[in-house]
């Protein structure tokens, strides 16, 4: 896609709510907004909303065990450039859904060790980050790895 086009497309998608890339895929091959498949990330994804150094906010944090860590309450938009390392003993996603309950960018499930980057463009509320992986019957964010961010 030429690049005008590319930048018309994520500004037109900002204005409409909220636009995820994510930078890094994990290669499982979901189908949900902002996440990639590393098969066919260099020939499919989008490039990047904005890069590391335009973001308002960065946004370190730890996936460990049912809890993220370093993860804020609060951060300054719109643009929000989160790394995410797994510190835990099993594989983790990074979600994060609007409040609409509508998912506006992941970190599709990614193992032990890695780390992982999203950047996502979001307008100003509440907005809940959530692993999804299945541990038994439960998912990680019914055992507890949920957060709420506000976007100011």
């Amino acid at each position: 896609m030429p690049r005008t086009r590319a930048l018309r497309v994520a500004v037109l998608a900002a204005s409409a709510g909220a636009v995820a890339i994510g930078l890094s895929g994990c290669g499982h091959g979901e189908d949900r907004p902002g996440t990639t498949d590393s098969a066919s990330a260099s020939t499919t994804r989008p490039p990047p909303a904005f890069s590391p150094q335009a973001a308002n906010a960065s946004v370190d944090a730890k996936a460990v065990d049912y809890a993220y860590e370093g993860l804020p309450t609060s951060v300054k938009g719109p643009n929000v450039f989160f790394t995410v390392a797994n510190a835990g003993h099993t594989e983790h996603e990074f979600e994060v859904v609007g409040a609409d309950g509508e998912p506006v960018g992941e970190i599709a499930a990614f193992g032990v060790g890695e780390t992982k980057t999203l950047a996502v463009v979001l307008v100003p509320g509440s907005y809940t980050i959530q692993c999804l992986i299945k541990e038994g019957s439960k998912t990680h964010a019914e055992l507890g790895m949920k957060s709420t961010l506000t976007v100011e």
